[in-house]
């Protein structure tokens, strides 16, 4: 494999952790929905420590198979189209054969259009992301990956709705994509300009090693370094400002591995986490915070994602 270049590495900046950031108990959780469908768990589901010492249903989205469906086909556009804007903008002068039949591969046994089964279109997602993901390490190295996700960010600028014009909107797309993944979660959309997700165990790790087990080449070694960057072009494609917090140790992530305290000095318990059999609990912590007056891709810092640096800055009161 080609050696990679130089990738600009995340620098960590050391900020104080706002108190309702500290620890999950003290976030007041909800959920806004993007659709009418889109709504909170009813009581019975995985309960979670209040301040007081009592349990309350845990926040998580009620996706219908349709939804599922509809962000998967929704997910590959934007990757697909994402690979064909990098590869216009990059690397003009490759054989655009090799990409076509690339895309042959991804496209093989494509589920028919009113195919409703979500796992049938996770497999063609994930079948995309892995030749894709191939197709540019072996040919670039590592590094070129930010500039994919950049492109797939212009896209997902253009596609993803924005019903409040607020920050929740896009930490809502996120929630929706962990949910993707059976992933534990929280999202507090209190604030009006910021949002925040706090994903206690990333069902991605967990989907990675069965794809592994049915034979699908896995070119990276964890799926954090790509989806930190991913994530953030994806919020500043919206306008607003990603940062992040890995609730666990990756080396493939500068500053990671870097617990949030809770309140004493006690580790930050997020609802429900509670790996299964074989599982190992990784999770982070997003937000997108957006200036007064900025509303979604007609703000102040409008598209900048797709153009900006490709330095990601870890806050220490957040960590895509």
């Amino acid at each position: 494999m080609e050696a990679p270049t130089h990738v600009p590495r995340a620098v960590a900046t050391p900020m104080a952790i706002p108190m309702s950031m500290s620890s999950a108990a003290s976030v007041p959780m909800a959920v806004l929905g993007t659709r009418p469908h889109a709504h909170l768990e009813p009581p019975g589901a995985s309960p979670r420590a209040t301040a007081s010492g009592s349990s309350t249903p845990a926040p998580a989205l009620d996706m219908t198979g349709d939804d599922r469906v509809a962000l998967w086909q929704q997910r590959l556009l934007e990757a697909e189209s994402g690979m064909t804007t990098f590869l216009l903008e990059h690397h003009a002068d490759l054989r655009l054969l090799d990409w076509l039949h690339t895309q042959a591969e991804i496209f093989a046994d494509f589920p028919t259009p009113d195919d409703r089964d979500p796992t049938a279109w996770q497999r063609v997602f994930f079948r995309a992301q892995a030749l894709i993901e191939r197709f540019i390490v072996s040919r670039w190295g590592e590094a070129e990956l930010v500039d994919w996700a950049r492109a797939n960010a212009s896209v997902f600028g253009k596609v993803e709705p924005e019903p409040t014009g607020r920050p929740a909107d896009v930490v809502h797309r996120l929630a929706r994509q962990a949910d993707l993944y059976s992933s534990r979660y929280a999202v507090d959309t209190d604030e009006p300009m910021q949002a925040t997700l706090i994903i206690s165990h990333c069902g991605i790790w967990d989907y990675r090693e069965q794809a592994r087990a049915r034979g699908v080449p896995l070119t990276l070694a964890s799926p954090c370094s790509f989806c930190t960057t991913a994530l953030s072009a994806n919020i500043r494609a919206k306008g607003y400002e990603p940062a992040f917090r890995l609730l666990h140790d990756d080396p493939s992530v500068p500053s990671a591995g870097v617990a949030v305290p809770a309140p004493g000095g006690q580790p930050a318990v997020v609802a429900g986490s509670v790996a299964g059999p074989g599982q190992v609990d990784r999770g982070c912590v997003w937000t997108a915070t957006g200036a007064t007056g900025t509303t979604g891709t007609t703000g102040a810092t409008g598209t900048t994602g797709t153009t900006g640096t490709t330095d990601i800055v870890h806050r220490a009161e957040i960590r895509p």
